[in-house]
């Protein structure tokens, strides 16, 4: 048994309030040559074999969390011979995970009526992050296609792994005092955001979500780009800006804090390593001016997203062990809105014989009241979206909020 690490902490005591599959990492992947399922299974178990992470589950014991990581554990391979649709997206997404014994990964071969094939994968967030899809999906493929040639596959006892990562946390866990007077100088004071809802008080709040988004028009796109560039920041600084004007409209308030997910792989070593690396910065802003103008406020959130950066390595649940805010209810700490900033990936991971296609989904779940996303295509578009509860809000409501949004970046530029 070892102890577990702080995100896996944060995300433990969150699942103690009841079993959320918001908390699945689920993706699906349509190969573009058939798959013979007894090697694909093989390499699976090579794969579970390979990473502790995926021979791990969770017990409560001694007053506090603890990892058990097997020795051996039987992760086996579901076959459904059917084309996979909507409804086949949505059992497999839903399906739980038993915590205690896991596994807390599943694979699942769908067989389409000519022959086609799609991997679908779901791993539950305690041992991944949205990263470890990419990692899973390329060492898969690798170890697939060693088995199809005859190779063997063994045990690199070397490797890197999740456990490694967590002793350096605690190391680094030692030199967090600058980082605990920081957060505190930034956060104590902080309010929840009161969102107005579309819905009676009384109805009982879900992790049911929707999702909506907005593409930029080309030419907004682009002089979001040049104003960025021009003003020596990111184009999702500036952006960060006009959800801060949103919510401040929306909210009546001029303190807002909004939650900004960091992917904590700072380092080579650790991009191949299947675990849980995410963390949370709450990024406050609050500015002295109640008339400021927007040019001044993309350089005070400009301001407040670097500051945090430097004390990113703190992890979100120490920082709210420390700084004990007032809690209400099952609400997340200091914030329920997120804005998150998602990379432009390619939709295929090729090997050397096959390649597997990414196939859009959403799994209809969230984990905050709203998370907007921020996304880049590869002609330079710039798309904002928006994950939000859909028992606080109307699909009409959300898709207002995004067009406002649209509008309060379009007059940033002007």
């Amino acid at each position: 048994m070892v102890d577990v690490s702080s995100g896996q902490k944060g995300l433990w005591l969150q699942l103690q309030l009841g079993y959320s599959k918001a908390y699945h990492n689920v993706g699906f992947y349509e190969a573009n040559v058939a798959i013979n399922a007894g090697n694909l299974e093989i390499a699976i178990k090579a794969l579970v074999d390979q990473h502790e992470s995926l021979r791990t589950s969770f017990i409560y014991r001694m007053g506090r969390p603890l990892q058990h990581i097997h020795e051996q554990m039987d992760v086996g391979l579901i076959t459904i011979d059917h084309p996979l649709n909507e409804d086949l997206k949505q059992r497999f997404s839903d399906a739980g995970f038993n915590l205690i014994t896991g596994p807390l990964i599943r694979f699942a071969l769908f067989t389409g009526e000519k022959g086609e094939h799609t991997l679908g994968i779901s791993v539950h967030h305690l041992v991944s992050d949205g990263w470890t899809m990419n990692v899973l999906l390329k060492e898969l493929i690798k170890n697939y296609e060693a088995v199809q040639n005859g190779i063997q596959l063994v045990r690199d006892p070397n490797r890197i792994q999740y456990t490694d990562y967590m002793y350096w946390e605690a190391e680094e866990s030692k030199n967090y005092e600058s980082s605990i007077r920081y957060w505190r100088s930034k956060l104590e004071g902080s309010s929840y955001l009161n969102i107005p809802s579309d819905y009676s008080s009384k109805k009982q709040k879900s992790e049911d979500g929707g999702n909506e988004k907005v593409t930029l028009k080309r030419a907004i796109s682009k002089a979001v780009k040049d104003y960025a560039r021009n003003h020596n920041i990111t184009s999702f600084t500036f952006c960060f800006a006009a959800v801060y004007v949103l919510l401040r409209r929306l909210c009546n308030q001029q303190d807002v804090c909004v939650g900004l997910p960091l992917a904590l792989r700072n380092h080579e070593q650790l991009e191949d390593i299947i675990g849980i690396f995410v963390n949370s910065l709450a990024i406050r802003i609050n500015p002295e001016d109640k008339s400021i103008s927007f040019e001044k406020l993309v350089e005070l959130v400009n301001e407040e997203i670097l500051g945090a950066q430097e004390h990113q390595n703190m992890p979100f649940d120490e920082v709210v062990r420390k700084l004990q805010p007032e809690r209400k209810g099952a609400k997340h700490p200091f914030f329920t809105v997120q804005l998150n900033y998602v990379p432009l990936a390619s939709d295929f991971i090729e090997g050397e014989q096959i390649t597997f296609k990414t196939i859009p989904y959403n799994n209809k779940t969230t984990k905050f009241d709203i998370t907007f996303y921020y996304k880049e295509n590869a002609a330079g578009d710039i798309s904002l979206g928006a994950e939000y509860n859909i028992s606080l809000f109307s699909e009409k409501t959300v898709k207002i909020l995004l067009n406002s949004l649209e509008s309060i970046i379009s007059h940033g530029i002007d």
